[in-house]
């Protein structure tokens, strides 16, 4: 799963069509997602509701659209970061609610501190809505506030957020005290330094951490000039800053506009760094956020899961995506079934390779795993028999 990206197709930023919702999908399950959450920026209430409604249509093959990520408007204007302040408002849950009928929204981002911020969180929890904290002043008190209230994630860890103090703690010295809170880093080289990577992965554990991109419309897209939220962002050597705001290296708040970064180059920097073994460093590539949300249907290789899977070499590269039983490659269409053989011990699809996620065959078949990425060999083989076979491939795993 690949969390609060506004996609290539860029949803939630000014210039943002709805109807190229379907191609944010593609693209997010050609790198190697299987289900992906895209971020609305704050913006005028008029595209709000239109971009929210763009969501509701995304079906396979296509990646899964699992819910919206309602990133900003309710945010800090001194931490606004990338967020256009014109857009701004103090938290409403109401606001929230009527987004929520046109299609789900999963996560709400919000700077705690903010008047009305704590009721709103008690709203949204007892909805069954998730509450993040983000492009927040917040100190340690109101943290502790808001997590009574219901906050469990921290949104892009670190930034837009006071850092860490050793006499005036922070939001940040809270999430990584806090167990119950889970926090989303952005591990692209830009975002958090690799010393900064590995204190969080040591406090927080691989079940504390949830992998996100926070990827804008040009990710994967040449170096240039491009929007974001009605700002102009140039995008330079796998870095994207507004264009107009120079750096201030004494800043709290950088220039930095989102990334530009791939999920799985976001993994294996993540695999590299949290010095956990790979069956645990994977829980963050998916697992952790699925559950965090409440989703139970998919994640795990078991029967009546959905199949959704990603297919890893050694070099954990991606190269195929199931979508609900389905894969994509070389324009042939894959059934899954044939594809995974079934364990002799207990009759679970297990796979040639490494599958991003988490479950009964990453945790039993550990020993595959290893030899796998020991001894590879030829991936993907033999694509064309796959296709042609007549096992029809299936929703879920059977």
């Amino acid at each position: 799963m690949e969390g609060a990206t506004s996609g290539r197709a860029s949803p939630g930023n000014a210039g943002f069509q709805p109807a190229n919702m379907g191609s944010a999908a593609s693209d997010r399950a050609s790198p190697g997602s299987a289900g992906f959450q895209p971020a609305n920026m704050g913006s005028a209430a008029s595209d709000r509701a239109s971009h929210t409604e763009a969501r509701r249509d995304v079906a396979p093959p296509k990646a899964h659209c699992l819910g919206v990520h309602l990133e900003g408007p309710f945010f800090n204007p001194k931490m606004a970061g990338a967020q256009n302040p014109a857009y701004l408002r103090d938290p409403d849950a109401d606001l929230v609610l009527r987004l929520n009928a046109i299609c789900p929204v999963r996560i709400v981002s919000l700077a705690p501190e903010l008047p009305g911020a704590e009721e709103c969180i008690r709203e949204l929890a007892a909805a069954g809505i998730v509450v993040s904290g983000g492009h927040t002043e917040a100190d340690y008190a109101a943290f502790e506030r808001a997590r009574t209230a219901g906050m469990r994630h921290l949104t892009h860890f670190c930034n837009a957020m006071l850092p860490a103090h050793h006499l005036r703690p922070t939001m940040v010295n809270g999430g990584l005290i806090a167990d119950d809170v889970l926090v989303e880093i952005i591990c692209d080289g830009v975002h958090l330094s690799d010393a900064m990577i590995r204190l969080v992965a040591k406090a927080k554990g691989p079940d504390g951490v949830m992998l996100v991109t926070d990827a804008m419309r040009a990710a994967a897209q040449p170096d240039g000039f491009y929007d974001l939220g009605g700002m102009r962002v140039r995008v330079e050597r796998g870095r994207a800053t507004l264009a107009d705001v120079p750096y201030d290296p004494n800043g709290v708040v950088s220039n930095v506009a989102g990334s530009v970064a791939l999920f799985p180059d976001c993994f294996r920097r993540w695999v590299r760094l949290c010095g956990f073994p790979l069956h645990e460093a994977i829980k963050a590539a998916g697992w952790n956020q699925l559950r965090s949300l409440g989703i139970a249907d998919r994640g795990d290789i078991a029967p009546g899961q959905v199949a959704d899977l990603v297919l890893v070499d050694a070099d954990l590269d991606p190269h195929l995506a199931f979508v609900s039983g389905r894969g994509e490659k070389f324009g042939i269409s894959i059934p899954i079934r044939p594809m995974l053989p079934m364990c002799e011990c207990c009759q679970f699809p297990i796979s040639p390779s490494l599958e991003i996620g988490t479950g009964h065959w990453q945790n039993y078949h550990i020993g595959n795993i290893i030899y796998t990425l020991m001894k590879p060999g030829p991936f993907p083989p033999n694509l064309e028999n796959w296709a042609a076979s007549p096992d029809p491939p299936g929703a879920r795993l059977a």
